[in-house]
């Protein structure tokens, strides 16, 4: 085996938990992470390169999907769909209240339905994945996303984010929170850093992401911007540190459409992304 490929297999254990605790054809509540844990181990260790890469790469759209994991042996694929407040390019489908809108009620048990609610018309379309919510706090007030989000007010924006992530995994459909972290403008998203020390991560930025690892989210995407001038998504400090390490996050991470670059921080393997 590569050394490229050990260090894959991590994250190929994480996208199989994720599947194998939450997806639509188990019972999710029959499993927790420890026993995903030992079924996605025994079912990746016999797969060949191609197919362990098959799984951490997505193959393109589809007509329901804004990109898919392809389907390995008994593995059926996956399904990934926006957004934060419904059911993206289909039509017949409802839009919901915004996350601002939502978070101004203070109503725990609205958010909740309004998250089972969209995590019902996710399931009923065949979409496995819902890539939302949305968890950045409208720090620029002229961001062209500020209302997909539960607002400026860490905490308000965290209890809505677990209260949302909480209904929309009771159908049986995972959540994938974004973006993490600092995506708080659309204007230069590409190329524009945001410069966020560790205390102000933790108390505020970060605040919504940990609520949603202590909903038990499934996912959680990286940010295309750059944090402190690294890449989000090849950030090792982000993404291991804060995410891993510090928050204790068991689910896969997927990057934003074309967020991995090579010049992220060489001690991290971007590899441990589910690219997209």
């Amino acid at each position: 085996m590569t050394t490229r490929m050990r260090r894959m297999l991590p994250h190929l254990f994480m996208v199989l938990l994720c599947i194998l605790v939450s997806s639509s054809y188990i019972d999710a509540q029959a499993r927790d992470w420890n026993a995903a844990r030992t079924l996605a181990t025994n079912f990746v260790t016999p797969l060949s390169q191609a197919q362990k890469l098959t799984l951490i790469r997505g193959t393109g759209c589809c007509k329901k999907c804004a990109y898919q994991i392809a389907a390995v042996g008994s593995f059926p694929g996956l399904c990934l769909e926006d957004g934060p407040l419904g059911l993206r390019v289909l039509r017949n489908v409802t839009a919901f209240p915004s996350g601002i809108n939502a978070a101004a009620t203070w109503n725990r048990s609205a958010i909740y339905q309004r998250g089972r609610a969209i995590g019902e018309e996710f399931y009923t379309r065949g979409i496995n994945v819902h890539l939302g919510p949305y968890l950045n706090l409208a720090r620029f007030p002229g961001g062209g996303r500020n209302w997909e989000g539960f607002g400026g007010d860490p905490y308000l924006a965290g209890e809505a984010t677990y209260e949302n992530i909480l209904g929309i995994q009771s159908t049986k459909v995972m959540a994938s929170a974004k973006h993490m972290v600092g995506n708080e403008q659309q204007n230069y998203q590409y190329t524009a850093s945001s410069a966020i020390d560790d205390r102000t991560m933790h108390e505020v930025y970060g605040w919504p992401f940990l609520r949603a690892v202590q909903a038990n989210i499934s996912s959680i995407m990286c940010s295309l911007n750059r944090v402190n001038n690294q890449y989000a998504c090849g950030s090792s400090y982000l993404l291991n540190t804060v995410l891993r390490d510090h928050y204790k996050f068991q689910g896969f991470i997927v990057s934003d459409w074309n967020g991995c670059h090579l010049s992220g921080d060489k001690s991290f393997a971007v590899q441990k992304n589910v690219r997209l």
